[in-house]
């Protein structure tokens, strides 16, 4: 079952400027969708038309078999929205905040109070409960962000950069949290980020876009579809090289040498064979040499062009 259906969805802003252009695509229920794209590419647009934020210059999309054109009244009682700039009192403590969102969301009054403290201990904000928001840094600020989008029970959830400004440990924790709560709630997710290891590690599917839907799937079909494999060279030492000749193989898109690893990004697995004659040729020692499984990252930058 589709919760989430986008249709032609274009927004054109002063007569000529194109955010988003066409974009159409489906979202399942329990599913979590990814939106990944470089900085401007509509991934924060698309999600305000979603919202029913932003009316779209053309084009429609369903949420729960409503139009956002036409039904954001009922579209707004089944969704939540995380989005990337504080949408909170600062100067409200971190309880009060909570409190205020789940009264207004219509949780019941005795359910509220444990419900905060059973987030805010997930999130390890417990500490942080009479604190002003104001005085969080942004990390806490958006942990505060996150809890208050999971007090109350949607159909739809729309994360906007959802652990932007968190540590390592923090995003882990967020995530985890994230999937917990998703799977119990059974609720779709669109979560728009350039955290690449966030979409690897959250989402079912995702759509890589540039103002233009460029491709959509499964995160691990997507690896295959790009035909991408790292071949990964353990040198005893790189010496002088930089390796910029392996760039003049045809099939190679990009070198990296990171730790005694060269990491050799190609289209053809058979090219380990010249990759290898040429640094033998150059003199250099190959202590191991195998083949690894591209990250999302790496799909990422090769649809965009970045070597």
């Amino acid at each position: 079952m589709n919760i989430i259906e986008a249709v032609s969805l274009t927004k054109i802003y002063d007569g000529s400027i194109k955010a988003v252009e066409d974009l159409s695509f489906r979202v399942k229920k329990g599913e979590i969708f990814g939106l990944l794209g470089p900085n401007g590419a509509g991934k924060t647009t698309t999600i305000g038309m979603l919202t029913t934020i932003i009316k779209p210059t053309d084009g429609t999309a369903y949420i729960c078999g409503y139009n956002i054109q036409t039904d954001k009244d009922e579209i707004r009682k089944r969704i939540i929205l995380v989005p990337q700039e504080p949408a909170m009192d600062l100067f409200l403590s971190v309880y009060d905040n909570l409190y205020f969102y789940a009264w207004l969301q219509g949780v019941p009054k005795a359910l509220r109070r444990n419900l905060i403290l059973n987030i805010l201990n997930e999130l390890e904000l417990t500490d942080k409960i009479n604190s002003q928001v104001i005085s969080l840094s942004t990390g806490l600020q958006r942990k505060v962000q996150l809890a208050r989008a999971f007090l109350v029970k949607r159909d739809v959830i729309f994360l906007d950069e959802p652990t932007l400004g968190l540590d390592p440990i923090g995003k882990m924790k967020a995530w985890d949290l994230i999937k917990r709560l998703i799977k119990n709630d059974r609720a779709s997710v669109i979560i728009a980020t350039n955290d690449m290891r966030e979409a690897e590690v959250l989402c079912d599917r995702v759509l890589m876009l540039k103002t233009k839907p460029i491709i959509v799937g499964d995160v691990g079909e997507l690896k295959k579809i790009r035909g991408l494999t790292i071949i990964r060279l353990s040198l005893k030492d790189k010496g002088k090289s930089d390796f910029s000749f392996l760039g003049d193989i045809n099939g190679v898109l990009k070198t990296e040498y990171k730790n005694g690893n060269l990491d050799v990004t190609v289209n053809d697995p058979s090219l380990v064979h010249e990759i290898v004659s040429q640094l033998i040729d150059r003199k250099l020692v190959l202590l191991k040499v195998q083949t690894v499984e591209p990250s999302i990252e790496d799909v990422f930058l090769l649809t965009f062009g970045v070597k």
